[in-house]
């Protein structure tokens, strides 16, 4: 792989034979988010909203998260669209699960209703099956800190879009039956506590999410 002296080398020698907003396109597709940032900020190249929304189409979440911090009020002010591919990625697809979810909590205070109820349709529709065997999150890398990261957003939601109270509560205890089967099933108590050490984006192990929202039954 070009580092990315070589390829800004490159494409300055090159740069009257390109298009900048492809070339960041590019970028964005091949997971490059410090050269897509440096890119943009080399040629000037106006910002597009649609670059943040290939970022989250593609799974480039390392670049979304870049171009969020660094273009969060334009991104705000056309936060529709995106908010609405970042929940669709959900029905697509469980890769990138925990990015998805931390840009999920980045983006909730940014959410209207309608945002809102379809993520908790999705999400209903895959918690259909609570057998371990079933639940898509249970296949994922760490199940406990994604479920705790779940039970976080849910939560939320119950706050901000009081009608959807109950839909987010019946949600959350199947969020937290599904757990406990999780918990019951493993039998090596080495890779319980592995997977119990491994931190969100935010710094939070399972159990402080745990803790922090009072799941006593997990605790």
């Amino acid at each position: 792989m070009f580092s990315d002296v070589y390829i800004l080398k490159f494409l300055d020698f090159h740069i009257k034979f390109t298009v900048p907003e492809e070339v960041i396109k590019i970028f964005i597709l091949s997971r490059r988010f410090r050269l897509t940032l440096i890119f943009i900020e080399r040629l000037k190249v106006k910002f597009e909203i649609d670059f943040f929304i290939m970022a989250i189409e593609s799974g480039s979440f390392s670049t979304a998260f870049a171009l969020l911090r660094a273009y969060e009020e334009l991104i705000i002010k056309n936060i529709e669209k995106p908010i609405d591919t970042l929940v669709k990625s959900f029905s697509l697809n469980n890769e990138f699960i925990r990015s998805k979810l931390h840009m999920v909590k980045l983006l909730l205070h940014l959410f209207n209703f309608k945002n809102a109820k379809q993520f908790l349709v999705q999400l209903e529709f895959q918690l259909n099956d609570s057998s371990i065997e079933g639940c898509p999150f249970s296949r994922t890398n760490n199940p406990l800190l994604v479920l705790g990261l779940l039970h976080e957003i849910l939560l939320n939601f119950s706050q901000k879009f009081f009608s959807l109270n109950n839909m987010c509560r019946s949600l959350i205890n199947r969020l937290l039956n599904i757990a406990l089967i999780y918990i019951d099933s493993v039998d090596d108590e080495n890779f319980l506590t592995t997977i119990m050490l491994e931190r969100d984006f935010t710094g939070r192990d399972p159990l402080r999410i745990f803790v922090e929202y009072e799941i006593l039954e997990l605790i």
